[in-house]
């Protein structure tokens, strides 16, 4: 049984404590260089009595993962900050934490020290080069950790855009960690390409599954994401196997035709998460690497990682969504109409929204028990005992194989020349034109007519082959009125397209 995360650890340490588990800018760090920089980092922490989540501001490395087992092994749980965020969104967040540490490098040390208030900042490569104390009793300290306990604290946006911290167990985690081992045949052997941000919390399947396997996660430099065949050469170089990307990072591999000479590549596994994949990118994959396994993941946040999964087992057509698929273990998905009746799977059409119950639902939101009360709420079919579900927000439905497919979003659905349409469906569709990179559907309230900004294959513009194209494919009503060409869509942080971005820049007449 396993009441904290670090146990994983403990048990990779007793088997492999010379395997290489993080590499980093050429550095090679073995599990049990690790676990020793981890245990420095939380003796500083519990020297000073800490007991309030950690705050962790810089950039992604090795010395992120240490400072996340710093703080566990402390006792506590972290929050990943990104460092590209303004100084006053960073201030808010640990005004929201009310934490009293913020854990950084010498890069943002000084940053840190000379901008952020009320707050004592530890520079940890400072204290990796002081010795490790043999009289700190970590095994005390981790044996009174629990399974509910908090694990970690990530930030999102919202819909408002004010930051809201969604708390997440070590239960949800070492459930999620047997969940992905056994369903993507992950082993020693794994060896990841990371490539989302630490404070994207997909980011933590890397993590957390070469922890507790004794696998290899290799943090790929950024800036090889902007050159594609250098990319696909470092994967063939450091023997990397197992992609967990944004559908964006794919497209782009597909956009640059970076796989045509890349046949070689030994990847086992490719998962996707965190917005549609278009059924282009998927195929192109397929093309060149058939032998490979495809997984579409779904789930927010609030249920650790994902909370769906579909690993591809039929070729697809080219107007087919790929499934989000079935419930993760230990969770099961509700789909439940306006009237708060489950939508039977049995019968095609009848969308709902996807909520989730099981233990891979998060504590909660910090210290908002009013936004967490609201989302969180006692299962509607029933008020026998009081059980928790989480309504995600998503529209849904389930397709003739009784898997389901992911429609849109509530807050994304529109009432338009008299018809409801959600905006992700018109991009499902556009994304299905050969030349389509990818597309973002917004709407324009004030002249009530549909913009849809994309970028394509060969980076032409190609406005009226897409008007045309789209009357063919899409009902009258749900045609834009106006196409916007880019020559790359805009992403947040997390790789993610970001949707408030497009919308601000097309509504305020900014657009390229």
């Amino acid at each position: 049984m396993v009441n904290s995360v670090v146990n994983y650890l403990e048990h990779t340490l007793s088997h492999s404590p010379d395997k290489t588990f993080i590499i980093h800018e050429g550095k090679k760090t073995t599990f049990q260089e690790f676990h020793n920089n981890a245990i420095k980092v939380a003796e500083k922490i519990s020297k000073i009595g800490f007991k309030k989540p950690i705050a962790v501001f810089m950039e992604k490395s090795d010395l992120t993962i240490t400072s996340f087992f710093g703080a566990l092994y402390s006792g506590n749980f972290y929050t990943p900050i990104d460092v590209k965020n303004p100084v006053e969104r960073v201030q808010v967040v640990l005004d929201e934490l009310d934490t009293d540490i913020v854990l950084t490098n010498n890069k943002n040390y000084e940053s840190a020290l000379n901008n952020f208030k009320n707050v004592e900042i530890i520079n940890i490569e400072r204290v990796l080069e002081e010795e490790l104390q043999t009289d700190f009793n970590y095994h005390d300290i981790i044996s009174k950790v629990i399974d509910t306990d908090p694990i970690y604290c990530f930030f999102t946006s919202g819909s408002t855009g004010k930051p809201k911290g969604v708390v997440i167990s070590h239960k949800s985690i070492s459930n999620y960690i047997e969940f992905a081992l056994k369903s993507f045949d992950i082993s020693s052997d794994v060896h990841f390409g990371s490539q989302s941000q630490f404070h994207f919390d997909i980011s933590g399947l890397d993590i957390y599954c070469s922890i507790a396997t004794g696998g290899t996660i290799n943090i790929i430099p950024e800036n090889l994401f902007m050159f594609p065949g250098k990319l696909v050469q470092y994967i063939r170089e450091s023997n990397i196997n197992c992609l967990f990307w944004v559908p964006t990072a794919f497209n782009y591999l597909a956009k640059t035709n970076a796989l045509e000479k890349a046949t070689d590549l030994k990847i086992d596994h490719f998962l996707f998460c965190g917005e549609p994949m278009p059924i282009s990118t998927l195929r192109y994959m397929q093309k060149y690497l058939p032998n490979s396994k495809y997984s579409n993941l779904y789930g927010p946040t609030e249920a650790t990682i994902s909370c769906t999964h579909f690993t591809v087992n039929r070729n697809m057509d080219n107007d087919e969504s790929i499934p989000i698929g079935n419930s993760d273990l230990n969770t099961d998905i509700l789909v439940i109409d306006e009237n708060n009746n489950l939508v039977n799977p049995s019968k095609q059409n009848q969308r709902g929204e996807l909520c989730v119950r099981g233990c891979s639902l998060a504590l909660g939101y910090w210290k908002n028990p009013k936004i967490t009360n609201e989302k969180f709420i006692q299962n509607p079919l029933h008020d026998n005992y009081h059980e928790r579900i989480y309504k995600t927000g998503d529209i849904v439905e389930y397709n003739q194989n009784g898997e389901l497919i992911y429609i849109g979003r509530v807050d994304n659905q529109i009432k338009h020349m008299g018809y409801r349409i959600e905006l992700e469906e018109i991009e499902k569709k556009i994304n299905t034109l050969d030349y389509i990179e990818a597309s973002c559907s917004i709407y324009d309230f004030d002249k009530q007519e549909i913009i849809c900004a994309y970028s394509t294959v060969e980076g032409t513009e190609d406005k009226k082959r897409i008007a045309r194209d789209s009357r063919e494919i899409l009902p009258v009503y749900m045609i834009p009125r106006k196409f916007i060409h880019f020559s790359q869509l805009p992403t947040g942080t997390t790789g993610k397209i970001d949707r408030k971005l497009i919308k601000n820049e097309l509504i305020n007449g900014k657009s390229k």
